[in-house]
């Protein structure tokens, strides 16, 4: 069994997504490996106005178009997944959650979607 590595002290990640129409990206399965990979993260669905304080937002597009509405405020600590790529830089689906918690600041997990 892998184990995770536990951030200290541990971060929330407000979390925003598309309409999901054309997905080439599995984003619940992909929020469901980088928890169970960090044992300190907190998400928390940012929608309908939700106003939560958050250390980090994280907006996933499910493919390529790039299409989810983005939070003005909250650009300096904002992560885009869009389809296979991490802030506009393709990935390849084997590092997709080591560049993903790279870019979110809490690398340490080497490897993609199993």
């Amino acid at each position: 069994m892998e184990m995770g590595v536990i951030i200290r002290p541990s971060i929330t990640v407000g979390v925003k997504f598309c309409g999901n129409c054309n997905p080439v990206l599995d984003a619940a399965r992909l929020l469901e490996e980088l928890q169970s990979r960090f044992k300190g993260i907190k998400l928390v669905h940012l929608a309908n106005g939700n106003r939560q304080k958050v250390d980090k937002v994280l907006v996933i597009s499910g493919c390529p178009a790039d299409c989810a509405t983005k939070p003005e405020k909250d650009r300096r600590v904002m992560t885009v997944v869009a389809g296979l790529s991490v802030n506009g830089t393709p990935v390849i689906q084997q590092e997709l959650i080591s560049k993903l918690a790279e870019a979110l600041g809490i690398s340490g997990v080497k490897g993609g979607l199993h």
